[in-house]
């Protein structure tokens, strides 16, 4: 059976996340708390420079963790887009 390989993320982009470095101090702290296995953390920076010294692996490779919440603060590009109105009703032919 082939030992588990740590992936190694560092450079890489998740959404508006690039990962800097894992986050091995925070790691250990947290498992000294608690006998739980927890995830390895990543020091990851937005695209807006916020740095977040802990998001978990599986929230970058799952697709869970985009940015540091400044991506919600920006309007959905449908949002500006003008709305048009609907074409008037036509009237059948037989009328």
């Amino acid at each position: 059976m082939p030992a588990f390989q740590k992936q190694n993320l560092t450079g890489q982009t998740f959404g508006y996340w690039t990962v800097l470095r894992e986050n091995r101090e925070e790691h250990t702290r947290r498992q000294r708390v608690s006998d739980a296995v927890i995830p390895s953390l990543w020091v990851c920076q937005c695209i807006c420079g916020r740095i977040n010294p802990a998001v978990r692996v599986h929230a970058l490779l799952g697709g869970k963790s985009h940015s540091c919440g400044c991506k919600r603060k920006q309007p959905h590009p449908d949002a500006l887009k003008p709305i048009t109105p609907p074409p008037p009703p036509q009237t059948p032919d037989w009328i």
